[in-house]
């Protein structure tokens, strides 16, 4: 094994030190020696971990270093094959795949020390309010209540430390609620523990007390669970924007006077907007039972994470050296984080629970359309971005539901079938009015709210054909608002598990990160999978040898291509 990762990494020094004229001979080795560890790492992996629930867990963290190696390997032929085409070497894009080859086969190696423990990361947070839950209810008066007592409140902060990490990067007021429902939990224990301190408690409120902090974690978890969906309706809506706003005013900007402040302002919002995909990754990936989905997921997770210490740097490069080199590699860099940004997404509409996300999506269309008939109201003649949250919101309806109907094996299905594509038909319809017609107009408003009208209505009616399409389906209980005020009072554990949360988001990690690091919601759902089978080992290898095979082609039809261009 250690021979097998000695040869990879040789193979991958050969290909960082090679000239233009003889990285190809050197990559098809290196893809070669890759694969010979995929299948020596599989078979070793086999024979070594017999126990079947602890063999899964030591063959999905090979799986995802494996991945991880595929990905670097697609990414550096792309490095190759822009080199070939502008005659030059990238060599800052071949030392960062370099390190991060490097990191993945010493964490395969590390997966067969006998210091390595996988964990069982999967419904981590699910499992913790069921351990709440479980642990609350085992409070009674007696010997051993404070003890009780103790293994209890620790379960409760558990989840209300993760719960704050999620209400630091949501959309305020789902932030609000978080931290206000929070607050509620935390009173309930208090008075439970106040009730439990007096010299001769009484059972009826003791009983109350441990029903009434259960309740309010349950109602914790929902609020979360809607603070996820409406963050990835949001994200999902424009996942590409931040980074092409970032990218657009360096490539503008060359040489020119530029505003510094708005550049770093623009790089903040990149930089939350990265924050918040991974956190709804994590989640997707903590709350589902199949492992290759997980699996897909991480490696995408941590390819975005691979490239934020290359990606920004190598825009913002563009404002003072507008080289070819500069401007290739920032391109690699920007085509790669977007191609795998909208993988990610993908991958996480495949579990997210249709009903439940469609919910969400058609109560934020309303809200939006109620606004607009408001103000049509008062006011006749303004600007059709009035609109835009609405064919955002609807493309992510449409989009979602056509991958998702797909993972869930509900496309043959005429009815649901057949109210997607009438809703999508009438998002066409204002998309392209909000195109073609005058703005600030009456008139323009009048067709264009009648239409948003029809569309809310096809929305209902498919969600009607969901409700009852969908066998089997736990369905989003009606909430009623909790009013959170916004100054809350002062609490120490309440500042102390905001403080949990928050270490929780800034060492959030897929490469680096320890277990504790990572949570997930309830609404995404739980599916079962298979991983670590002779199936998947061929499959990485089928991708390997297309990986070589297109390489191969691009590189016979750019022959022509030299550093003497």
């Amino acid at each position: 094994m250690d021979n097998a990762i000695k040869i990879s990494k040789h193979s991958m020094k050969q290909v960082l030190n090679s000239s233009i004229l003889t990285i190809s001979s050197n990559f098809k080795n290196l893809t070669g020696s890759i694969g010979d560890l995929i299948v020596l790492s599989s078979d070793i992996a086999k024979s070594r971990f017999c126990d079947k629930s602890e063999g899964i867990l030591y063959k999905s963290a090979l799986m995802f270093h494996s991945c991880q190696l595929i990905s670097s390997l697609k990414l550096l032929a792309k490095v190759i094959n822009n080199e070939i085409i502008i005659g030059s070497v990238l060599k800052e894009c071949r030392n960062s795949i370099h390190n991060r080859i490097n990191f993945c086969l010493d964490t395969i190696g590390e997966i067969f020390n006998s210091d390595f423990v996988p964990i069982n990361e999967s419904g981590l947070f699910l499992k913790w309010v069921d351990d709440a839950l479980e642990k609350i209810t085992q409070v009674e008066i007696g010997n051993k209540t404070e003890f009780a007592l103790k293994e209890a409140v620790s379960a409760f902060e558990n989840v209300l430390s993760h719960a704050m990490s999620i209400a630091q990067i949501c959309l305020n007021e789902d932030s609000k609620a978080i931290k206000g429902t929070s607050q509620m939990v935390l009173e309930s224990i208090e008075e439970l523990e106040n009730e439990l301190t007096k010299s001769e408690p009484n059972k009826a409120m003791v009983k109350l007390f441990i029903e009434n902090s259960g309740n309010k974690l349950c109602s914790l978890e929902r609020r979360v669970d809607i603070a996820i969906l409406r963050l990835s309706l949001k994200i999902f809506s424009k996942y590409n924007q931040p980074l092409k706003e970032v990218f657009k005013i360096c490539e503008r900007n060359f040489q020119d006077e530029f505003n510094q402040q708005l550049i770093d302002d623009i790089v903040v919002d990149f930089d939350l907007h990265v924050d918040r995909i991974m956190q709804i990754g994590l989640f997707s990936v903590f709350c589902s039972s199949n492992i290759k989905s997980g699996i897909k997921i991480r490696d995408c997770m941590a390819s975005l994470e691979f490239l934020e210490t290359e990606l920004i740097p190598s825009a913002l490069m563009l404002l003072t050296d507008n080289s070819e080199v500069n401007r290739m590699s920032s391109s690699i860099y920007k085509n790669y984080w977007l191609d795998e940004a909208k993988e990610l997404k993908k991958l996480i509409f495949e579990i997210i629970d249709p009903y439940t996300f469609c919910q969400v999506i058609y109560d934020e269309i309303c809200l939006v359309i109620d606004g607009i008939s408001e103000k049509y109201k008062t006011e006749n003649n303004f600007s059709k971005i009035e609109y835009n949250d609405i064919v955002n919101f609807g493309s992510v309806f449409i989009d979602f539901l056509l991958t998702a109907l797909k993972s869930e094996d509900m496309d043959d299905n005429p009815s649901i079938r057949g109210r997607v594509e009438k809703c999508d038909l009438v998002l066409r319809e204002i998309s392209k009015a909000l195109e073609i017609l005058d703005d600030n107009s009456d008139r323009t408003n009048i067709r264009i709210l009648s239409r948003c009208r029809v569309f809310k209505a096809e929305m209902k009616k498919l969600l009607v054909a969901l409700k009852k399409g969908i066998e089997d389906e736990e369905l989003a209980e009606n909430q009623n608002d909790i009013e959170v005020k916004n100054d809350l009072p002062q609490n120490k554990f309440f500042n102390h598990i905001m403080q949990k949360g928050k270490d929780i988001l800034d060492n959030r990690s897929i490469l680096y990160r320890t277990p504790n690091k990572t949570f997930m919601i309830q609404s995404l759902q739980s599916k079962n999978g298979r991983s670590g089978n002779k199936k998947t080992v061929n499959s990485f290898i089928r991708r390997l040898s297309a990986l070589k095979l297109n390489f191969h082609q691009f590189h016979l039809q750019n022959s022509h291509h030299s550093i003497y261009k």
